[in-house]
């Protein structure tokens, strides 16, 4: 049976997904190409597998306990 994601988990990937990219973007915009280059691959790679569970997995729409609405 696979696994439930609810919207905390969905949040907290496409957040570390997004992250990732625009640490990318830093190395790039640094000069540090060899760097970026490799941090390119791992998260596009993140994002993929991420891709995969999205579609293969179960959503809850609940909210966990790390996403309070009231903030």
């Amino acid at each position: 049976m696979p696994k439930k994601m609810n919207l905390d988990d969905l949040t907290r990937e496409i957040a570390a997904i997004i992250t990732n990219f625009e640490t990318v973007q830093d190395f790039v915009q640094d000069g540090d190409i060899e760097t970026a280059e490799e941090l390119y691959k791992r998260s596009l790679n993140h994002a993929k597998k991420f891709g995969y569970r999205f579609k293969a997995e179960n959503i809850e729409k609940t909210m966990g306990a790390i996403f309070d609405p009231n903030c």
